[in-house]
């Protein structure tokens, strides 16, 4: 739905601090963009989940931010089939919307995925299962008009038979 303002802190030279979104942001597609006044920090963004019916966050993945954003990006990993349930996110850092369009890459060959218009300053979630079923699965992400995205690839396997998600990775896309 557009940029929420995050909190605005001090992180002193050798130390580290952690920001929880949820107390910021309600939804499903959320994307962080972080801007050092002064210095040079590393991000990443770190996602911890409880199983239905569970009490305590048992499973979890992270991600290391990016720099910049390119036009084009590729995402090597990837499953659709067998339990496993594959995401691509990407986000609009611009001022302008985006069009992207995704292009998925199997063993059999090449299917074409969603083109879609991302707002200014929003994330998209796309579930890659909806357009493929593939245990080899990679993605290449397209910007139309060359404007800058960031993209990522996360996976999550629940185990066939059950409906517990036990598994979660996620990675960077990588641009040439």
């Amino acid at each position: 739905d557009g940029e929420v303002q995050g909190p605005i802190e001090t992180v002193f030279s050798g130390t580290r601090k952690s920001f929880r979104v949820n107390d910021k942001v309600k939804d499903f597609n959320v994307s962080t963009t972080v801007t050092s006044f002064g210095g040079d920090v590393i991000c990443e963004r770190s996602m911890y989940w409880t199983p239905p019916g569970g009490t305590q966050k048992i499973l979890g993945h992270d991600s290391i931010g990016v720099r910049t954003g390119e036009a084009t990006w590729y995402l090597a990993e990837g499953a659709s089939k067998g339990g496993f349930e594959t995401w691509v996110l990407v986000q609009n850092p611009n001022s302008v919307a985006v069009t992207v369009d995704l292009q998925f890459q199997t063993g059999a060959g090449e299917v074409a995925g969603p083109t879609d218009t991302i707002p200014a300053k929003s994330r998209r979630s796309y579930r890659v299962n909806s357009w493929v079923e593939s245990y080899d699965v990679s993605t290449k992400v397209t910007s139309i008009g060359s404007a800058p995205i960031i993209c990522e690839r996360s996976v999550y396997w629940t185990p066939p038979g059950t409906s517990v998600k036990v598994l979660g990775t996620d990675s960077v896309g990588f641009n040439l």
